[in-house]
């Protein structure tokens, strides 16, 4: 090989180096490769996070019926509340109520802020304990007889796509799928009368267990 020959050679390569660099061909293929995992991601999450607010307002919902309809009592059986605590978890639909509690309570407000236990029903939940002390909202006190209808609901939420593709965390307490845990409560007033004292019933539905006076 001549020194023209090997020169050539070497402008040769330098040429196909430089076209290489200079070829954008396939750059929106690649730039696509890139990016669609993370948008992909983003649309995943988004969907996910708008179904959990959505999830949690009903959850809210469901206190908030559960409080309502038994303010709306001025007496109740055992089998009353476990109408309304079934009644109630029917707002979650069309999500799944297996891991649905709810719990309606009465509480005796006092002149400290502090409220007692009068009663309690839990549908697929401990009720609350007799006589059990409630911390009270700030400002919420009585110097007479005053009472509350107090309803709680707890929802495990499973979010549908993550849950199903991304595996699950080892050694960090994750569970086998991933659950959001949601909670809330809420206070009313009863609204037919002072009180609302619970008796027993004839027929409570299975899940419902109470707590009041005369079942102890």
């Amino acid at each position: 090989m001549t020194r023209s020959d090997d020169a050539g050679s070497k402008n040769s390569g330098k040429n196909q180096w430089q076209r290489f660099l200079a070829c954008r061909r396939g750059v929106s293929a690649v730039e696509f490769a890139l990016l669609a995992p993370i948008l992909i991601t983003m649309f995943v999450g988004g969907t996910e996070i708008e179904e959990a607010v959505v999830v949690l307002r009903k959850v809210t919902s469901t206190s908030y019926t559960v409080a309502n309809l038994t303010t709306q009592y001025d007496t109740m059986t055992t089998d009353d509340a476990a109408i309304i605590l079934e009644a109630a978890q029917m707002v979650l639909q069309p999500y799944p109520t297996s891991s649905a509690q709810t719990v309606v309570s009465e509480i005796s407000v006092g002149s400290s802020g502090q409220g007692t236990i009068i009663w309690s029903c839990g549908l697929n939940h401990a009720p609350h304990t007799l006589n059990a002390n409630i911390t009270l909202p700030a400002g919420t006190d009585s110097s007479g007889s005053a009472y509350l209808i107090y309803g709680e609901s707890w929802y495990s939420f499973t979010p549908p796509v993550i849950s199903q593709f991304m595996p699950t965390v080892s050694g960090t307490g994750q569970g086998n799928s991933y659950s959001l845990p949601m909670y809330e409560n809420l206070y009313m007033v009863p609204r037919q009368s002072t009180s609302i004292p619970l008796t027993a019933g004839s027929n409570t539905s299975s899940g419902v267990t109470c707590t009041y006076p005369s079942s102890s």
